[in-house]
């Protein structure tokens, strides 16, 4: 029986002492597998997201490596790539993983480039591609998050900006409300058709820039035009403008979950933000 014993390990080779090993590993990366396809299908992703809320009238959506826009019938959950384009005479707000609040007015159309949730140096990035756009840092001080928009011919750059309105039209034009410092939001003016920077405008809070295609030549043909000015009188009498007010001093808050899709919002009632920045219940 010995003998037989020793003849059989005899006949053993190094496969056999390694595949127990292979057969471990192996396992191990299924289940790995198996836990990320479920958390892509099931499980809820708060961060590298922006939470949209529809306040009034309609909007569509395109999602990252797609064609065609499709209607949303509720809220949604919106991811990097994605793009949003709002009807006329609707009201949106877009809140991102860090809590920076965006408000979308009729007619925009903006495509969400860059959510990074990093949390040494969170970053997000978007263009504009028409319409206007109303950002709020100073809700929930979200400073620490850089934030780029993307105009085309100019990009707006805040890390020090905490309330501010951008435009894309037929003018493009950027409004500062409140800071975080005094460095304002940078404003860096590209070279006609490329990417290289030609000039910057440091706009500061109480001020806006207005450009259009025959300030843009000036700046091409390294003129420096002067374009800072007050924010006008006119923009402040808009309905746009009286909007975001209110909401800046009473925000719309809605909660954010995980629906059957993986997507989807449920409005609650708004907390009010108090004198001192405190945020407080309705009674």
């Amino acid at each position: 029986m010995y003998a037989k014993y020793r003849q059989m390990r005899r006949q053993q080779g190094p496969v056999d002492y390694v595949l127990p090993f292979l057969i471990i590993v192996c396992v191990g990366i299924i289940l790995i597998l198996v836990w990320n396809l479920w958390k892509a299908l099931f499980g809820e992703d708060t961060t590298r997201a922006a939470y949209l809320h529809v306040i009034d009238g309609s909007a569509q959506m395109k999602t990252w490596n797609t064609d065609d826009y499709f209607s949303l019938s509720t809220d949604v959950v919106v991811r990097q790539g994605d793009e949003i384009s709002v009807s006329n005479g609707s009201k949106v707000i877009v809140e991102f993983f860090d809590g920076t609040i965006m408000r979308m007015g009729g007619g925009s159309t903006v495509r969400f480039d860059l959510l990074d949730d990093k949390n040494d140096n969170p970053q997000l990035e978007i263009s504009l591609l028409d319409g206007m756009i109303w950002i709020n840092k100073i809700y929930k001080g979200t400073a620490e998050t850089g934030l780029s928009i993307d105009l085309a011919d100019i990009i707006v750059d805040s890390r020090a900006a905490g309330i501010f309105e951008v435009e894309s039209g037929e003018d493009m034009a950027v409004r500062i409300f409140d800071v975080f410092n005094e460095d304002g939001v940078l404003v860096e003016i590209l070279e006609k058709g490329g990417d290289k920077v030609v000039e910057e405008e440091n706009v500061g809070v109480g001020q806006e820039v207005v450009l259009n295609d025959k300030i843009l030549e000036r700046y091409w043909q390294h003129q420096s035009p002067s374009v800072l000015a007050a924010v006008s009188d006119e923009f402040k009498q808009g309905d746009w403008y009286k909007w975001n007010v209110a909401e800046d001093t009473k925000p719309t808050v809605f909660e954010k979950f995980a629906g059957v899709d993986g997507a989807g919002l449920v409005k609650v009632e708004p907390e009010e933000v108090v004198g001192n920045g405190e945020i407080v219940e309705p009674e």
